[in-house]
């Protein structure tokens, strides 16, 4: 059978797991540590004192003390918290220093060895990237997938750090707290942002023009990462039904800029510049590493339709990458499996719209045609050149290999056969567990290879006993307990390094808890210190526990969506997790001083829960994730917000609310249970 045609000219054995020993061979490898790193705890006070210092003394000391002080309050929390949350990697020390030597190219002599000048790169699968009021820029790691040299890059940089030089997130902070943007009696200002962010984002393509210029990188760099946005601006159009074009918001169109960049390239001397100047060989490598994080984390933040798409465009420029099926078959298999409408719809271009002509115009319609009736260089933001570099074009070739997302599973399937990939195999047994013969028949191939990540997992499957084996005990996870006072309508969140004595709080709940059955604490902050992946991995669990990701038609497991859940619950000796989320409210009288702000981010937690006569607010928030017969897969419960006594202190009212919702809320869950159990029985 020509299965791929000329697909595979060498056939290369291992698995998803082997893929990963050998990619941490290469000279440009990962550490794969599994806790923060101490350069990641940020001392929040001394970066936000850094930020209020950098402010020049007219706004900082006469115009605006107190706005500026709060600017620097909320960008210090906001950066310390991004940066040891996860997303941010921190165990690919050599990706990072690669980014900031490109950086060094094209920094500004005078910002040469500035504090916090740093570029870290996201765990996020997406073209983006953003300066912070601290210098620290972040890139996601999605920008991979379309960069082609270094000099994009350092066009993309250079475009950040003009961001922070010309002090634009300050300026449309203070414009915001003035009420500029908002509109009122005499003047309608409803554009007024709009303008404001589209002509600090030309005044930093001006500058950034100058940078790369001096760099010794082409300029040709900046020209193709707007390309690039006008490649994903016009997928986006795509997609949306009344939207014929993108207008500019807070941002200039992708074709504006272009046309500014010509204005600056045509008054300006002529450079060659370089594509290259750090090294090719470590772009091309991180480039292909990158490839499969971007799937990887895709996945994990249920991108699943964009991490189709990606995996896709990533097998038809390198055929021989197993890891690219693998994620392709995972991502429709997911998708398949909440909505069973989604097999039989065509692969990819399901979600798109073609224009069509009409007696009163033009309209959007459904595409109606498949993949491969013509090169999808529009709906995929391929480059223009891309069917001349791809390795797939016989997909377009003859007869389709596939047209339906069903079809092209089962020709993946095969693909992930013809690589001796056992979890390709694992996938395809998943995708039948409502025919249980075949599954059974996929996993015992599976459980025939050697090397195989969820071996103890196929197992339990097997024999019918993933649920049956698990304790039942429930996890508790503390998820989140914001503190915030309000001083008018002006808030002022509490950081934890402003609190003396974090403990005293877990402390108190993990009394609560252990008045309960079957129940045990963990404070989830705690994690990232010691076990970076549990939190992550319980960070993941949270979110799906509180989006709207939910199954059409069919009822849904937990394990069956992904065998890591069913992992850790199992390593945790639980068949439930609970995520509990709280949040403190103190409402006070309008401040217009700055020694009032200051005075609250100095407040420890002991001291604020203990003052009486204040207006105070507490809401609860609980969701989980079960793995129990016959149950839903997830809960969720949200308590309302409660009004706190005023004479009396915060310290008792809140410990007992957290106690009557946990209670409520397994009431409430047990009468639901009950009724979807009856209704089955029906």
């Amino acid at each position: 059978m020509k299965l791929l045609k000329t697909i595979f000219l060498v056939l290369i054995t291992f698995s998803s797991l082997d893929l990963i020993r050998a990619q941490n061979t290469s000279p440009f490898s990962r550490t794969y540590i599994d806790t923060l790193p101490k350069r990641f705890e940020l001392d929040v006070s001394e970066l936000r004192n850094y930020i209020y210092q950098d402010i020049p003394d007219p706004l900082r000391k006469e115009s605006f003390p107190r706005r500026t002080y709060r600017f620097a309050d909320l960008s210090s929390i906001q950066i310390s918290n991004l940066l040891s949350s996860g997303v941010v990697y921190n165990d690919w020390p050599k990706l990072e220093d690669y980014v900031n030597k490109i950086l060094e190219k094209v920094v500004p002599p005078e910002y040469k060895g500035k504090e916090y000048l740093q570029v870290y790169v996201m765990k996020r699968g997406d073209f983006n990237a953003f300066m912070t009021p601290s210098g620290m820029i972040f890139i996601n790691i999605g920008l991979f997938a379309d960069l082609e040299d270094e000099a994009t890059l350092a066009g993309i940089l250079a475009h950040e750090i003009a961001h922070h030089y010309l002090r634009h997130s300050m300026n449309e902070y203070i414009k915001a707290e003035r009420g500029e943007f908002k509109p009122n009696i005499f003047l309608n200002n409803k554009d007024a942002h709009s303008n404001f962010s589209i002509k600090s984002e030309l005044e930093a393509d001006s500058l950034a023009f100058k940078w790369v210029t001096d760099s010794g990188y082409t300029t040709n760099g900046l020209f193709e990462a707007f390309k690039i946005n006008e490649r994903h601006e016009e997928q986006l159009l795509a997609q949306y039904l009344d939207l014929w074009e993108i207008t500019a918001t807070t941002h200039p169109t992708s074709d504006e800029r272009l046309s500014k960049l010509e204005a600056f390239s045509s008054i300006s001397p002529e450079t060659e510049g370089k594509d290259f100047m750090v090294s090719k060989k470590a772009f091309s490598e991180f480039k292909k590493q990158a490839k499969s994080e971007i799937l990887k984390y895709l996945l994990i933040n249920f991108d699943y339709l964009e991490c189709i798409e990606k995996a896709f465009v990533f097998h038809l420029y390198d055929l021989e990458n197993p890891a690219y099926v693998y994620y392709l078959m995972e991502a429709i298999r997911k998708v398949g499996y909440l909505d069973a409408k989604f097999w039989s719809k065509d692969f990819i271009t399901f979600t798109y719209l073609k224009e069509i002509k009409t007696k009163e115009g033009r309209k959007k319609v459904r595409m109606d045609a498949h993949i491969f009736e013509e090169f999808p260089t529009k709906i995929l933001a391929l480059p223009p050149d891309a069917k001349d570099k791809i390795q797939g074009k016989f997909y377009w070739e003859g007869e389709p290999k596939f047209t339906t997302n069903e079809e092209a599973f089962s020709f993946f399937a095969k693909v992930g056969k013809l690589y001796n990939n056992p979890e390709c195999l694992l996938s395809q047994a998943l995708s039948y567990s409502f025919n249980k013969e075949t599954m059974k028949k996929y996993l015992e191939k599976y459980l025939e290879h050697k090397n195989i990540e969820n071996r103890e997992y196929a197992e339990n499957l097997l024999n019918g006993s993933l649920k049956s084996n698990l304790k039942n005990e429930k996890l508790t996870v503390l998820s989140g307990f914001n503190i915030v006072v309000k001083q008018g309508k002006e808030e002022i969140p509490i950081h934890e390094d402003a609190i003396s004595d974090i403990k005293y709080l877990n402390k108190r709940i993990d009394e609560i808890i252990a008045s309960f059955d079957n129940r045990t604490l963990i404070l989830l902050s705690d994690l990232k210190y010691s076990k970076m992946n549990d939190y992550l991995l319980m960070s993941e669990l949270e979110r799906f526990s509180l989006i709207s990701l939910l199954a059409y038609g069919q009822q849904t497991d937990l394990f069956i969506f992904d065998p890591k859940y069913w992992k850790i619950l199992n390593r945790l000796g639980v068949n439930e997790m609970e995520f509990i989320n709280c949040q403190y409210y103190d409402n006070r009288k309008k401040e217009s001083k700055l020694e009032p702000y200051i005075e609250v981010t100095n407040t420890d937690l002991k001291t604020l829960f203990s003052e009486v006569k204040k207006h105070r607010y507490f809401e609860v928030l609980i969701s989980s994730v079960r793995a129990i017969e016959d149950v839903s897969m997830k809960t969720l419960y949200y308590g309302g917000e409660e009004k706190l006594t005023y004479n009396a202190s915060a310290n008792e009212q809140i410990f007992q609310i957290i106690k009557d919702k946990i209670q409520q809320k397994d009431i409430e869950i047990k009468e639901f249970d009950d009724q979807m159990k009856k209704r089955d029985q029906k």
